[in-house]
């Protein structure tokens, strides 16, 4: 018969079209959602990580001032790195600790090899030379130009010098590791949802619009 035949094409049509608005409108709710939820761990995971490293940076600092409290140079003392190595075998996501001196020169790194050389970082020296407590971020000039956020903690003797400063790097590529896993699983949420809402909406269009239609 056209006439029913006519009929199904059109209700198929209807339903097409408000299916296809319907996933267009809750495609961009669930796109929207994840950029935004994503903008924000973002920045509060970085102020954490950093919040973190900086309570690294000042537990070393607290145990060196210890140490100046006696009197000691800090250019004298010896075997503070293996302080910087616990810390970073403590911590999960510590990429290096070290002390540096006022002049951007290392004194103790968590990686032996590192003391003795000089820091180049422009943001690192500047806070180091200031002899203040900040947190920051840079990137390696040289290699793969990776990305540090560092916490600056200062170091003071028994009489209120400035004599050093902790320095405690965590990686930017930690951040984005957690960043891209949550992404991706509130993209896979989304789209499970999406799909279920999609069918709902088939189902219930069949039986309360179309096939009455």
């Amino acid at each position: 018969d056209p006439e029913v035949r006519l009929g199904q094409v059109v209700t198929f049509g209807l339903r097409a079209k408000i299916v296809l608005i319907a996933a267009g409108a809750m495609l961009f709710a669930t796109g929207s959602i994840i950029a935004v939820s994503g903008y924000v761990f973002t920045r509060e995971y970085t102020a954490a990580v950093q919040s973190r490293s900086l309570a690294v940076a000042t537990g070393l600092k607290v145990q060196l001032e210890r140490v100046l409290q006696l009197g000691i140079p800090v250019e004298n003392l010896i075997g503070f790195e293996e302080q910087a190595q616990e810390a970073v075998k403590a911590y999960d996501g510590i990429d290096y600790a070290m002390v540096v001196a006022p002049d951007g020169r290392i004194l103790f790194h968590s990686d032996p090899a590192k003391k003795g050389q000089a820091i180049e970082e422009p943001e690192v020296l500047e806070a180091v030379r200031n002899g203040v407590q900040a947190t920051t971020s840079y990137i390696h000039a040289a290699g793969n130009r990776h990305q540090d956020y560092v916490a600056i903690a200062p170091v003071f003797d028994g009489r209120g010098s400035y004599r050093a400063s902790i320095v405690v790097a965590v990686p930017a590529w930690l951040i984005a590791t957690k960043v891209t896993r949550m992404v991706i699983l509130n993209a896979a949420l989304g789209l499970t949802f999406l799909v279920a809402g999609l069918a709902a909406l088939v189902s219930t269009l069949s039986a309360l619009v179309t096939n009455p239609l």
